[in-house]
C-alpha cells in the first residue's frame, strides 16, 4: 500500500481531537442541560411551597396587615422580639434586595418610611435586617423590621456594626464591614454572594458578604437584638409559633396604628 506521508498524519490527528473534542463538548452540554433541569425543578419545588409568595395558597393571610403593587406588609406566626415586630415581603418570589427591581425596592423602602413615621410617633426607633442565605434553595426575600426604645435605638449601629467587625475568623476575602451610607444594597454587594444587612430607621446602615455559611448564625440580628433589650434567647433560638387568638389580637392592635400610614389604600 501508500505511504501516509507526515501531512496525512497530522490531517488524522486533526480529525481525531477535534472528534474528540466534539464528544467533550456534547458530554459538557449535556452535563450543562442536567444542571438547568435540576435548578429548574429546585426552583419551582421551592416556588410551590413557598408561603411568602402572595398569590400562593401556603401563605399565612390573616397575618397581612397591609398589600401594596409590589410588596406587603406582614406580621410573624411567632412570637415577636419586640411589639410591632414585623416583614417587609416581595409580592413576587425574588431571594435578596440585590436582585430586586426598582420598582419593589422603591415599594420596600416606602414601607419602611412609613414604618419609621409610625414608629417616631410612638417614641421608638427601629432596625431593619435582611439575611440573605441559602440563596441556592431560592428562599423568599424578607425584611424584617423590630421597633426599638429611643435609648436603645441610638447604640443600636454601635452594637451592630461590632458584631459585624468580629464575626467569621480574620482571614476573610471580602471586606468584613459595607457602609452603605449614600448606596444601597443592590451596588454594594455582588449579585450570588450571602449577605447579611441591617439599616436604622431612615439611615442606611451597613452590609456583610457571608464567607461561610455553615457558620454564619442564621439569628444574627436577633441575638444582637437580644442582647441589648436582655431578652430570653428561647425567643429566637427555638421560636414558638403564637396561637390563632394571639396574633389576630397582635394584628388588630398593629392595624389600629398602622390605619394612618398605610399608603397602599390611598389612592394615589
Amino acid at each position: 500500500g501508500l505511504d501516509k506521508t507526515d501531512e496525512d498524519y497530522t490531517v488524522d490527528e486533526v480529525f481525531i481531537s477535534r472528534a474528540q473534542m466534539d464528544e467533550s463538548d456534547a458530554k459538557q452540554a449535556e452535563k450543562d442541560k442536567q444542571h438547568a433541569i435540576k435548578e429548574y425543578k429546585q426552583q419551582s419545588r421551592a416556588l410551590e411551597g413557598c408561603n411568602r409568595c402572595l398569590d400562593n395558597r401556603e401563605t399565612i393571610k390573616h397575618l397581612i396587615v397591609s398589600v401594596g403593587s409590589k410588596a406587603y406588609l406582614a406580621l410573624p406566626a411567632h412570637t415577636p422580639l419586640t411589639s410591632g415586630h414585623c416583614l417587609i415581603i416581595p409580592a413576587q418570589h425574588i431571594s435578596c434586595s440585590v436582585q430586586a427591581d426598582e420598582d419593589v425596592w422603591e415599594e420596600i423602602q416606602r414601607f419602611r418610611r412609613a414604618l419609621v413615621s409610625m414608629l417616631s410617633e410612638e417614641e421608638e426607633d427601629c432596625v431593619f435586617f435582611e439575611s440573605a442565605m441559602n440563596l441556592k434553595k431560592w428562599p423568599h426575600m424578607v425584611t424584617e423590621c423590630v421597633p426599638l426604645p429611643r435609648e436603645v435605638g441610638d447604640l443600636a449601629p454601635i452594637y451592630f456594626k461590632k458584631a459585624i467587625l468580629e464575626s467569621e475568623g480574620e482571614w476573610t476575602q471580602n471586606k468584613k464591614l459595607i457602609e452603605l451610607r449614600g448606596r444601597d444594597i443592590r451596588r454594594a454587594v455582588p449579585k450570588a454572594l450571602p449577605y447579611f444587612s441591617c439599616d436604622f430607621g431612615n439611615e442606611s446602615g451597613f452590609a456583610h458578604v457571608i464567607e461561610e455559611e455553615r457558620e454564619f448564625p442564621k439569628n444574627f440580628a436577633q441575638e444582637i437584638i437580644g442582647g441589648m433589650l436582655d431578652l430570653d434567647h428561647s425567643i429566637w433560638r427555638k421560636p414558638k409559633r403564637e396561637d390563632f387568638e394571639l396574633q389576630m389580637a397582635r394584628i388588630n392592635e398593629f392595624k389600629e396604628k398602622w390605619k394612618k400610614y398605610d399608603f397602599s389604600t390611598k389612592t394615589e
